[in-house]
């Protein structure tokens, strides 16, 4: 008993695992994608001072996402850290805009 190979059967697989790893490398393209991007629109782009700015701007989302993922790998689904997070921030800047030194609040009662 002969068996016979099939050429566009064996294309076929290693065209799946091409598209394989360019899916599981998509990320990293599009992120090179971006600098490249981003680099040819500004020249201060890839700046020291520019990836401080970005690193200081994504520090607490980074500790939020890290606090996030702990919670959720010991079984205690609390996803309540963004509400809690946005009200902060509310209150932050509403006794930044001077409502506060003026005698006035910034809360308003429901009826």
């Amino acid at each position: 008993m002969t068996q016979t190979r099939s050429v566009a059967g064996d294309d076929l697989k290693r065209g799946g695992v091409v598209a394989a790893r360019l899916v599981a490398a998509a990320p990293v393209i599009l992120f090179a994608l971006l600098l490249a991007t981003f680099g040819s629109i500004s020249p201060q782009f890839f700046t020291a001072q520019n990836f401080t700015n970005i690193l200081v701007q994504a520090t607490s989302n980074a500790m939020v996402a890290t606090g996030m993922t702990f919670v959720l790998l010991t079984g205690g689904v609390d996803l309540s850290v963004g509400r809690s997070r946005s009200s902060r921030r509310l209150s932050r800047e509403s006794s930044s805009s001077g409502a506060f030194h003026q005698g006035q609040s910034s809360v308003r009662s429901l009826p």
